[in-house]
């Protein structure tokens, strides 16, 4: 099974990425903008999607904080309808 997570070298994308890498038979892609990322993947770039989602079985949304994100994702998920979702948003947790 192949799965992307975006936001990969973030806090939380970090930890996943970790959890999924010890699981027998995942391939984990590390989706993330900053340069040298082993996945590019920016949500101001959607050059980078397609490459990205290209394969995977699953997909690891870090919801990004931006006023079109409800388009972004809905954008990204077209580009892999057979893949596996899981959203997480985090937007106004802990305030």
């Amino acid at each position: 099974m192949r799965i992307l997570v975006t936001g990969a070298r973030g806090k939380t994308g970090r930890e996943v990425v970790t959890r999924l890498s010890n699981v027998p038979g995942v391939i984990v892609r590390k989706g993330s903008s900053r340069p040298g990322a082993e996945t590019p993947f920016g949500w101001a770039d959607p050059t980078t999607w397609p490459e990205a989602v290209k394969d995977a079985d699953a997909v690891y949304l870090m919801r990004p904080d931006l006023p079109d994100a409800p388009d972004l994702v809905a954008n990204l998920v077209d580009l892999a309808p057979d893949a596996h979702m899981v959203l997480l948003s985090e937007q106004g947790a802990g305030s």
